[in-house]
């Protein structure tokens, strides 16, 4: 066997078996759109429940809401990004690479997405947030320190 042909032999071998010692958590994360049924329970109920008490009307009740987890990772990275973009200076160390994608249907109303982040102990460490975002994935609001 030649020198050159060992030698590539060998990267691949070290790098299949690099790959096989990565925490499955490094996989986990990169994926834009997280999952997990107490999480994602609490997602769900976390978002119903903030547009519903931010109804004008007060005619809106959380059981009103329409809304489900999104696991499509084109709207989920489309999020994050418009979430990110936000972040900018100082709270650039607060960008993330996923969160729980929320797809809210409000009657009378239109189409709304959230992202809920759960409170991390860091660094940094972060507080609970719900990301509000309309149908074009554009940020409008940010409601953190929820707990």
């Amino acid at each position: 066997m030649s020198t050159k042909r060992t030698q590539g032999v060998l990267a691949i071998v070290l790098a299949a078996t690099a790959g096989a010692f990565l925490p499955v958590r490094t996989a986990v994360l990169e994926y834009p759109c997280r999952a997990g049924s107490d999480t994602a329970t609490l997602a769900l109920n976390v978002v119903k429940s903030g547009l519903a008490a931010s109804d004008s009307a007060g005619s809106l009740e959380p059981q009103d809401v329409n809304a489900s987890l999104v696991t499509d990772s084109v709207t989920c990275q489309a999020i994050v990004n418009s979430y990110n973009a936000a972040r900018v200076g100082a709270d650039s160390l607060l960008r993330v690479t996923s969160g729980f994608v929320v797809r809210a249907v409000i009657p009378s109303a239109d189409t709304a997405y959230a992202m809920y982040l759960p409170a991390t102990p860091g660094p940094p460490a972060r507080t609970q947030e719900v990301a509000h975002f309309d149908k074009a994935f554009q940020l409008l609001l940010i409601q953190a320190g929820l707990n």
